[in-house]
């Protein structure tokens, strides 16, 4: 019998779920994030370095971080007047 990767005892083949190519108790097959903590199913399954995740919780602590602008870019440009001849 395979160990499961969240809590190392055995798995019995009719409690068994295969997940990132491990083998897991269908209670253990958790979000890592010790603040959520859902269960996953297939949609809502993500992976980082091996360890699973919950889209949600995933995209927010690995996904693109939103751009902040510089202080070269908040300066004001005012347009010229224009000279006349």
């Amino acid at each position: 019998m395979p160990d499961c990767a969240r809590c190392k005892q055995k798995v019995y083949y009719a409690e068994r779920v295969l997940k990132l190519g491990k083998d897991w108790h269908r209670h253990c097959l958790r979000c890592t994030n010790d603040y959520c903590n859902d269960d996953l199913t297939s949609g809502n399954l993500a992976e980082h370095k091996g360890q699973p995740y919950c889209t949600r919780c995933h995209r927010a602590m690995f996904g693109p971080k939103p751009y902040s602008r510089s202080q070269s870019t908040d300066e004001v440009i005012r347009p010229q007047a224009a000279t006349t001849n």
